[in-house]
Formats: C-alpha cells, structure tokens, sequence
C-alpha cells in the first residue's frame, strides 16, 4: 500500500512539474506574448492570455513583452480605449496594442525596486525603438537606480535620438537628478518650436520641480517669448497662449486671469473667448512693466 501511494505522488509530482514548467518556460511565455500581441486572437482568448501573463514572473514576461511594446502605437485612426470591455468593439490591432500596455504596467506597478530598476536598465540596451525605450525610461521613472543615469543622459544628448525619447530622458532625470540637468533641459526647449518647445517649458515650470529650483529668469524669459510667438502664429484665436500664460502666472506667484464669475466672461456655454483673452493681456501687461528685473529685453 506504501509503495502503491510512492508511486502515486511521485506521478502527481511529474505531471505537476510538467504543467509548471509548461506555463513558466521562455518557450511558453512565447507564446502568450505571440498570442497577446496578435491581431489573429479573439477577445475572450486575449483576455485569458492576458491575465496569465499578469501572474507570471516580471523579469521573464517583461524581456518577451518588449518586442511588442517596441512596436509602438498601431497605424490608422486612434482607439481611445476605456478598459478591456470598452475595448471588445476596438479594431484587432487596438485591441492588441490595450492589452500589451496592460500587462506592461502591470509589472511594473507597485512601490519603487531595486531589482526592477535593475531589470529595466538591462532592457534599456536592448530597445530599439523609441516606443521602446519611451517604455523602459518611463519604468525607470518609478523605479529608479542611480546606474541609469548615465545611459539615460546619453539619450538625451543624442541629437540624432527620436524627440520624445529625449523628453522622456529630460523628465525623468530632472525628477531624479534635479537642478544638474536644468540648463540642458532649457537649452533644449530654446532649440525647439511649437508643442516641442511647450513641452519641454513645462518640465522646467511645473510646481513639484518649480519648487526645487525656485523663480529661473531665463525660463521666464522663455515662457514670455513663447506667448509672443504663440500670439503672432495665431492672430484670430484669443485663447493662444492661454495656457502658456497659466503656467506663467503659477510659477511667478502672479494673477493674470481675471474674475472669471463676472458678467462679461460669462456665456451659455461657460466662459467666453474674452475670458482668454484677457489672461495673455494681463500676462503680457506685467511682463511689459517687470521685464527689466529679469535681465533680458522683448
């Protein structure tokens, strides 16, 4: 009887062992991933796939799952999606792009790690794609480890290095590093234009860095270039700038908007364009009379 219950167990233990290494293999998370990034896949199936692969190990799923995370954003219209459920009715290749993001983040969740920063510095070298490497920085930004600095500040000096991975290096190494990357990061805005420029303008004036570094002329300075230039590319809309000037007026400890309750801003749908437009007026008026004190010239 002993021996038969031996031999019982140790079948229970080799069919157990089978099924787990079958799940937890390089050559079956393969697969998942394969099965996970496929337009091929139904809903339900995608599903599965995915809250499989949500409980399996970061450091073995995350390495396989970038090479879908490398592919970026799907060509064609954008699905804006609102969960798993809104997304059954979304195009196969949005439906595949939702579920790659889920899983990502998934594992990259949770308080900050040393050993994910660890990970997700090694996959660095290895992202080829600036959807990819926008992917692992964006990791590094939760869960940062002070080796990444160096690879990171190489992406953003790369001149040559997709725009938005650069924004991504300048925001997470600002966060991090602080005040040693300012300069570059204001340099870099000064040679962009457009929304590249605003971008980057408001790592520099965002309250939570803001308040490390203090009131800096030369972003002042920018940002009331940046409404003169918004203002003379588009002449026919009031609210150009308007959110430039916000920023502004956050970041200076000013007042620029005016009483939004009162009569002449007020219309059926809300506030007016006057409303916008004032707040650049006003803007503009106080940089007319304290720009001396910032030691540059309009």
């Amino acid at each position: 009887m002993i021996k038969y219950i031996i031999i019982l167990l140790f079948i229970a233990l080799f069919f157990l062992s089978a099924i787990f290494s079958g799940y937890g293999s390089l050559e079956a998370i393969n697969q998942l991933v394969y099965e996970l990034g496929s337009p091929g896949t139904s809903w339900q199936d995608r599903q599965k796939v995915e809250e499989r692969l949500k409980q399996l190990p970061s450091d073995e799923v995350l390495p396989i799952l970038l090479f879908e995370v490398a592919k970026g954003l799907p060509d064609g219209p954008i699905w804006s999606s609102a969960g798993p459920e809104h997304d059954k009715d979304a195009p196969l290749k949005w439906q595949a792009y939702y579920a790659v993001s889920r899983v990502w983040k998934y594992h990259l969740k949770g308080a900050p790690s040393q050993v994910m920063g660890e990970l997700l510095l090694t996959l660095l070298k290895g992202a080829d794609t600036p959807a990819a490497k926008i992917s692992v920085i964006n990791g590094l930004f939760r869960h940062w480890i002070p080796k990444a600095e160096k690879p990171i500040d190489y992406l953003l000096q790369d001149p040559s290095e997709d725009y938005s991975v650069r924004w991504s290096s300048a925001q997470v190494l600002l966060r991090h590093i602080g005040i040693a990357y300012h300069n570059r990061v204001l340099e870099m805005a000064e040679r962009e234009s457009g929304q590249s420029k605003y971008r980057l303008f408001v790592l520099l004036i965002e309250p939570p860095y803001a308040k490390r570094t203090g009131v800096d002329s030369e972003v002042v300075c920018l940002g009331f270039e940046m409404i003169k230039e918004e203002r003379k590319a588009n002449p026919d809309n009031d609210s150009a700038a308007y959110f430039i000037a916000r920023y502004l007026e956050n970041y200076l400890s000013q007042r620029f908007a005016p009483d939004q309750y009162l009569k002449k801003y007020q219309d059926k749908h809300g506030l007016n364009d006057s409303f916008f437009r004032d707040t650049v007026d006003n803007a503009l008026k106080w940089w007319t009379e304290n720009r001396q004190k910032y030691n540059k010239g309009s």
